[in-house]
């Protein structure tokens, strides 16, 4: 019964981790409001930083179709006149041609180890670039805009500025939208920050009394979604009632969506742009179109104030907190783990100096707080183990299932047995892993963090090319030590059922080559699988020496092993 129960357990185990990755890491959906238009509720809070615009409460916000004017082709917003603003993060080109952003590259921050190419936030083959306005039926698109000044109001000497280290950089450009109406729009930069502020102010309303609107456009082909399926882009909305909305990219909307939210935004684990409206009730729309994926925010009629985010998914960048785009990184259900993994990983890193090393210490701290319970559970084994042949002996000799129950319990009540004591590791073990996988999975450090020998990037699959061919080593260890494990592992089932039960660490490896774990997740259950091993051999004798002693011995000969290996 006890290994059935833990069979169950394990499988269990295995269902909630490969349906986790489809289900519970897709979208958390909210209905989603209109996907036309809507009558605006009384205006609540607005995000706190950017200045508030008022609307009236029964006004209609009409959402523009995605382009109305004609709109310029990629190459001809390429190839335009532009202007390239330049700090110590950030490389930003603006082309005249519609005041579209063309490039905004993240310096510090490049596209694959090894290479210079830095990740640039908007792709050159997207099918339209980001910044559009929209207002009256029209867009600014085709607009011809002129730079009207930098920061003072200077004309500029060259088509390139540098961001001041002390005050921010604005740009002034000036049009005339298909309908007549002046444009100003205003880009304002700081230096060592990734937020940036747009300001858009009309000459006259227009005429048919909507609102200016502002957009970003993300590009994500099919085959980076396919090739890099652990890390998952997302609309994520923080909306008015301080819920959040994650929306997958593989089940955004089709055709425009409206919402009421604080921010919203699109990228994946790692970088991510937001707008933070500054006015309340139904301010944002968002949709999906072919590799594109595009949301706006609103303004007044006349003017508009918009802040962004542009950079990476790390709470260090984002200011005092007062947007809360922390609440764009996702933890999933088990955040309460994962929160704890995730600042203890960075501090053991702060004393270690690798992430790998902070990932195998903090996986033998947690074993050895975990010691007794795994003591408790080897007892209850050890003691199910002992009991076979009296249970044995009851089921030849009572054929009436009820009273055969009864005799059982009766059986573990005297001897003082915990029919599930043993299950109790293994259902402790899967919300740590779980947390754990979330933590790695999330984590923007961990991004082309450096473990040792052909492991540099603990946040993405392992494989070590041999003869050309890409072998997922360290899984083949991992499921090596699971069987190691399972075989140190008491157990009172029949040989068949045991012999089921040797097939579970090939279960396990498959899953792990076939799903895209993190090599910082591998290298979490390796170590946890080494560990235990030690400490099941251990707590089958304990003649010369005490599982804590084993631990102990057993932890720093692995912590050992691993710091050598970052010297190789």
């Amino acid at each position: 019964m006890e290994d059935r129960r833990t069979a169950l357990a394990i499988l269990l185990a295995i269902i909630v981790i490969m349906v986790y990755s489809e289900v519970v890491m897709a979208p958390y959906n909210r209905p989603i409001l209109r996907q036309t238009e809507q009558t605006e509720s009384p205006s609540q809070a607005p995000a706190s930083g950017v200045a508030n615009q008022q609307t009236p409460a029964s006004q209609t916000i009409h959402v523009p179709p995605a382009s109305v004017s004609t709109t310029p082709t990629r190459e001809q917003y390429l190839v335009s006149p532009s202007i390239t603003l330049e700090s110590d993060e950030l490389s930003v080109k603006v082309s005249l041609l519609g005041g579209r952003i063309t490039s905004f590259a993240l310096k510090p921050y490049k596209v694959t180890l090894g290479q210079e190419q830095p990740i640039d936030l908007v792709d050159p083959l997207s099918k339209t670039f980001p910044l559009g306005v929209y207002s009256g039926g029209v867009d600014d698109a085709a607009v011809e805009y002129k730079l009207t000044g930098v920061t003072t109001g200077i004309l500029p000497d060259s088509n390139t500025y540098i961001i001041p280290s002390d005050t921010p950089l604005s740009l002034n450009l000036t049009g005339t939208l298909p309908n007549g109406i002046e444009i100003k729009k205003t880009l304002r930069f700081s230096n060592q920050s990734f937020f940036f502020d747009v300001e858009l102010e009309l000459s006259a309303p227009p005429p048919d009394g909507s609102r200016v609107w502002i957009e970003w456009v993300s590009f994500l082909s099919q085959a980076k979604a396919t090739s890099e399926r652990w890390n998952l882009s997302a609309f994520v909305l923080l909306n008015q009632d301080n819920s959040v909305t994650r929306i997958d990219s593989s089940k955004a909307p089709l055709s425009p969506t409206e919402s009421a939210d604080r921010w919203i935004s699109f990228g994946d684990n790692y970088f991510f742009t937001a707008i933070i409206p500054a006015i309340s009730g139904p301010n944002t729309s968002f949709w999906k179109d072919d590799d594109s994926f595009i949301f706006r925010a609103v303004g007044a009629k006349q003017e508009g104030k918009f802040k962004f985010y542009a950079g990476p998914k790390s709470p260090e960048f984002f200011g005092d907190g007062s947007f809360e785009l922390k609440r764009s990184i996702d933890l999933g259900w088990f955040a309460f783990i994962g929160q704890p993994i995730l600042i203890g990983i960075e501090l053991l890193h702060s004393l270690l100096g690798n992430y790998g090393l902070a990932i195998i210490l903090l996986t033998l701290i947690l074993k050895a707080v975990l010691l007794p319970l795994t003591k408790s559970s080897f007892k209850s084994m050890k003691a199910m183990q002992d009991l076979q042949p009296e249970i044995k002996a009851m089921r030849e000799r009572i054929k009436d299932p009820n009273e055969l129950n009864q005799a059982t319990m009766e059986l573990f009540k005297r001897h003082g047995v915990n029919p599930m004591g043993g299950c109790l590791p293994v259902f402790l073990q899967l919300p740590i892993f779980l947390g754990m996988y979330n933590a790695l999975r999330t984590s923007f450090h961990l991004r082309h963090a450096n473990f040792a020998l052909w492991i540099n990037d603990l946040a993405a699959p392992e494989r070590l090319h041999i003869l050309g061919v890409p072998v997922p080593v360290m899984i083949l260890i991992m499921g090596a030590t699971m069987l190691i494990q399972q075989i140190t592992t008491p157990t009172s089932a029949p040989p068949e059922q045991r012999r089921m039960m040797l097939l579970m660490p090939l279960f396990f490896t498959g899953m792990f080559i076939i799903w895209p774990f993190p090599s910082g997740l591998v290298l979490y259950w390796l170590v946890n699988n080494l560990i235990s091993i030690v400490q099941q051999v251990t707590l089958r004798s304990e003649r010369h020496i005490t599982p804590l002693q084993a631990t102990a011995l057993g932890s720093a000969a692995i912590f050992g092993f691993g710091f050598v290996l970052t010297l190789l």
